[in-house]
């Protein structure tokens, strides 16, 4: 059966499990764990869908990135990483053998790590990585728009997971759910809702189809500068850890306004 969709705890009415006795404690728990699985829910849910079904295989201190474009914050974003562990020593505490972590960069910065969650919801910026556990999630309820990077690391892999290949390594299944941006959307996102004046506008715009070229332009306005100006955005460089997997090489603009004029709500 396809580990990506069995393990893809989507939640409530519109989701792939649900909580059983429990509402009022949200998935994951400890009575219920990842709750119920819903056929009915997961193939009628109205969110879009990405896999990655034991095609990628990671040695230690390797990782793997994909890329995900939200457009819309009125849907959860529900990522979920899942691999069949090699069976490991009898009564050995912790059990787990080979150690993925699961780790999420949002728009906004913020960094996620699986499993670690208060009331259903993913915590930010934690230091702690799972150490215990071959399924690992996270859960946003209401994402920001943009780019989110997901990443899977091979923190420590010291045995076989399989045998057909020349290396010691480790498959493993990731799902992403949520309300994707439509193809040929471009997203731009800010460091901040409001601003006051004097204050530096970090703007971001990521969009896949206009790869290749040297420049952007937004056009900006505001409450008190209705024409609006138009800002010219260059490429933003990239740094990432080697070695990386990625399907396709990022691409994205951001730009630095001085001195906004007033407090900005866009």
């Amino acid at each position: 059966m396809d580990e990506s969709a069995v393990f893809d705890p989507l939640g409530g009415d519109d989701g792939g499990a649900s909580d059983i006795s429990f509402p009022e404690n949200p998935i994951p728990n400890m009575d219920e764990g990842w709750g119920r699985l819903s056929l009915q829910n997961l193939i009628g849910a109205a969110r879009d869908y990405d896999y990655v079904d034991q095609s990628i295989l990671l040695s230690t201190g390797q990782q793997y990135e994909r890329r995900v474009l939200i457009g819309s914050t009125n849907g959860p974003l529900k990522i979920t990483l899942t691999y069949t562990d090699v069976p490991g020593t009898p009564a050995a505490i912790p059990a787990l053998v080979n150690d993925l972590d699961l780790e999420v960069i949002a728009p906004n910065g913020h960094v996620y790590h699986g499993n670690q969650f208060a009331a259903g919801e993913s915590i930010p910026d934690v230091a702690e990585y799972d150490a215990i556990n071959n399924v690992e999630a996270v859960h946003l309820a209401n994402p920001t728009p943009g780019e989110y990077i997901v990443r899977v690391r091979a923190h420590n892999v010291p045995m076989d997971a399989r045998h057909d290949t020349g290396a010691v390594d480790q498959d493993f299944a990731l799902v992403t759910s949520g309300h994707f941006a439509a193809p040929g959307t471009g997203i731009i996102s800010f460091d901040r809702r409001v601003y006051t004046a004097p204050a530096t506008m970090t703007l971001r715009l990521v969009d896949y189809d206009l790869a290749g070229q040297s420049t952007a332009s937004i056009l900006l306005r505001s409450t008190t500068e209705v024409p609006g100006e138009t800002i010219v955005c260059t490429p933003a460089e990239t740094t990432a850890r080697s070695p990386v997997r990625s399907p396709r090489p990022p691409f994205r603009w951001c730009t630095e306004m001085e001195n906004c004029r007033c407090n900005t709500v866009i």
